[in-house]
């Protein structure tokens, strides 16, 4: 993570494959040229800035917590003193009085910038003399001081923890970090029971083991919900009546642990369906004159239900449970994304907000019409791969899934020897 003096941002690169993610956050006021972001553009990874005095002598330092690139607690500290005022703001010089309230001179004779915050301690910058909404306070929490040993066992509970299984944690610092990253990313009632059955056998692999774990992660809790269920079987109904021509869906929401459903009348081509809030996932058919497997607008929704679900409000969601869903004459099927980062990859590189986005989309994800079920299927796990070919990710961020009707259980849908194969979740 770097700073960004033109802007005033706080930059953020990743790399996934040969594609490079981008997230620029904490911005400061932009109005002085920059490159153009609107005011808080990205946002949320830093905390609001903490003055405090060390040596109780008058001089203070200012300090924030921030969640670094391995979605662990963090901090950062200014590397030159600062007023000891609850009123300052580090990002922002004297709001153009002569009276500064900084170290610096934000508007000296020479129409140079000195703030050192802004471009390392001279020369013209494009901030502007404004005031942010980002007041420091003299309270808060400035470091989590715990190991990740620590975040680990607080999650697992140590009560649930054996004495050498604790030792295990401490003694394998990288492993344990892992562990607690994973716990910030993926929220700590997911992680828990994952860890504990992973600390049970430790000659895993911890990736590989996590990975396979929540690939059918909140599969059986939807379909162990009646209204769930019943919802299927109602799109099914849609499906077997032969004047039925319009597509037909259902939100579905999970509102303090319990899934609901709310149906959405469609037409010919088409069914919109909200995303957002307490919303987890949509279902929807295609008539019999659609494709009968998803097409690129629905794999777009599907980044929508991961992108706006409100799992900061609702304690009982995680982006694990994110999915959509589509019912057929050839079957229901069930799409959940395997890895955030490499989806948010390729709809970066193929912006299908875009026009001519969409319809590169749409070109890989065109099916032939009057295709069997085996060739639907196939053609759109071979559409993955060639998504994971392309943009040369280590995998295929999307997992397809298919309801066995004996069982009322969806199992995943794999190409084995090009032929698309079902496999019951563990």
């Amino acid at each position: 993570m770097f700073y960004d003096t033109a802007s005033g941002c706080f930059i953020e690169v990743t790399q996934v494959g040969d594609i490079l993610l981008i997230d620029i956050t904490d911005c400061g006021d932009l109005s002085g040229g920059g490159i153009g972001l609107p005011a808080n553009f990205g946002g949320g990874n830093f905390g609001p800035w903490v003055v405090y005095d060390p040596n109780g002598d008058g001089i203070c330092k200012a300090r924030r917590g921030y969640t670094n690139m391995d979605g662990m607690p963090d901090y950062q500290e200014l590397n030159f003193p600062v007023p000891c005022n609850e009123n300052f703001d580090p990002n922002y010089g004297d709001n153009n009085d002569n009276s500064s309230d900084l170290p610096w001179d934000n508007n000296d004779d020479t129409g140079n910038n000195s703030d050192p915050l802004h471009d390392g301690g001279g020369g013209q910058s494009n901030n502007s003399d404004t005031i942010s909404n980002n007041i420091v306070t003299t309270i808060g929490v400035i470091k989590d001081e715990k190991s990740a040993d620590q975040i680990v066992i607080d999650c697992v509970g140590a009560t649930n923890l054996t004495s050498s299984q604790s030792s295990w944690l401490s003694s394998n610092p990288i492993i344990a970090k892992k562990m607690a990253s994973m716990i910030v990313k993926s929220r700590c009632f997911v992680m828990a029971p994952i860890i504990l059955e992973f600390l049970e056998d430790t000659s895993h692999n911890l990736e590989e083991f996590v990975e396979n774990e929540l690939e059918c992660y909140g599969v059986q809790t939807l379909t162990d919900n009646t209204d769930f269920m019943d919802a299927i079987d109602d799109l099914k109904e849609f499906i077997e009546d032969i004047d039925e021509e319009n597509e037909q869906g259902f939100e579905v929401s999970n509102i303090d642990g319990t899934i609901s459903t709310n149906f959405v009348p469609g037409q010919h081509d088409k069914v919109i369906l909200n995303h957002g809030g307490n919303i987890i996932g949509g279902m929807h058919l295609h008539p019999d004159q659609g494709d009968k497997m998803f097409s690129a607008e629905d794999i777009f929704k599907l980044y929508a239900y991961y992108q706006s679900t409100a799992i900061e409000q609702n304690p009982n969601v995680s982006y694990h449970d994110v999915f959509s869903i589509l019912t057929t004459e050839n079957g229901t099927y069930m799409i959940k994304i395997n890895d955030f980062n490499i989806f948010r990859a390729i709809i970066n590189q193929l912006d299908p907000t875009d026009f001519y986005g969409m319809k590169r989309f749409n070109q890989k994800f065109s099916y032939r019409k009057n295709a069997t079920s085996t060739q639907f299927e196939r053609k759109f796990l071979k559409s993955l791969s060639k998504l994971e070919e392309e943009f040369n990710l280590p995998k295929t961020p999307i997992k397809l899934f298919k309801l066995n009707t004996t069982t009322n259980a969806f199992e995943k849908l794999i190409l084995i020897s090009e032929q698309p194969e079902t496999v019951p979740c563990n």
